[in-house]
């Protein structure tokens, strides 16, 4: 798929640009990075036999089928899975979910589905689809795209899009970080995101902009989104093959603290005011 190699003071990045329907890794693109970033948690969502909790869509802690690890097409998964075992990568999620029939395809302002929004939106996924397809699925991502599509992201801010990605940043730039430390160098971070996902290279590159755009949605306490997985980072590890545990990995959760929510008021304290 496209990708885009860039870097920032706490770390390199490589993003790939893909989709939930047909992707392929390049080859060699994420050769020497140590870590590997997925929107993985999407899959929970057509699973739900996986315990999911119905209040934070979190999956518990424990054992997780391999075929859930990814959203993306098999053929493309069981590459990028034996990718992963063959040289030893963390695996990480930071993704959250917008909540179903709340907002997810709708502006944040308002609930209202009008032309303007819906021609911004039809226009957002065009662009998207260049992202994912020029040239041949392999080309880099120019300057100019990856400006148009945080531009238009951003016009049309919905929690299904341009919120998810702001979140998103703000936790690769806090795991960044974290690996840094660990390694005492700059870390190389792979990154596979949906191709509607573009503008997380615009706001790891830069800062202020990110932070403008988690100040617009924590004044609105993060609306239309499951706001139990703001703070959680998933960690994924293999679990070494046996007849019982084949293609099964390991998840862990981490509270990383770098978001506040407003508690939602009782009726009685509502009602007081």
């Amino acid at each position: 798929m496209a990708y885009s190699l860039f870097s920032t003071p706490v770390a390199n990045y490589i993003f790939e640009a893909g989709n939930h329907f047909w992707c392929r890794r390049k080859k060699g693109v994420f050769d020497g990075i140590d870590a590997f970033v997925t929107e993985a948690f999407l899959t929970y969502n057509f699973h739900p036999d996986y315990g999911i909790d119905v209040k934070t869509n979190n999956v518990p802690e424990g054992t997780i089928a391999e075929k859930t690890l990814l959203t993306i097409s098999v053929r493309a998964k069981e590459d990028y899975l034996l990718f992963f075992k063959e040289k030893n990568i963390p695996v990480y999620s930071v993704d959250v979910l917008p909540i179903s029939g709340e907002g997810e395809m709708f502006s944040i302002e308002t609930k209202e589905r009008s032309v303007k929004k819906m021609e911004r939106s039809i226009t957002f996924l065009g662009l998207s689809a260049l992202i994912s397809l020029q040239p041949f699925s392999r080309g880099e991502i120019s300057e100019k795209m990856k400006n148009k599509v945080v531009d238009v992201s951003e016009k049309n801010p919905t929690a299904l899009y341009n919120e998810r990605s702001v979140i998103a940043a703000e936790k690769i730039s806090a795991l960044a970080c974290k690996l840094s430390s660990t390694l005492g160098r700059l870390p190389t971070i792979g990154i596979t995101y949906g191709f509607m996902h573009a503008d997380i290279i615009t706001y790891l590159q830069d800062s202020e902009r990110r932070e403008k755009m988690i100040s617009f949605y924590k004044e609105k306490n993060f609306p239309h989104i499951f706001q139990g997985q703001l703070n959680i980072l998933r960690s994924y590890k293999h679990i070494s093959s046996t007849d019982s545990q084949k293609g099964y990995w390991k998840v862990k959760f981490e509270n990383m603290n770098l978001f506040v929510v407003e508690q939602e008021k009782s009726i009685s304290q509502k009602r007081r005011k």
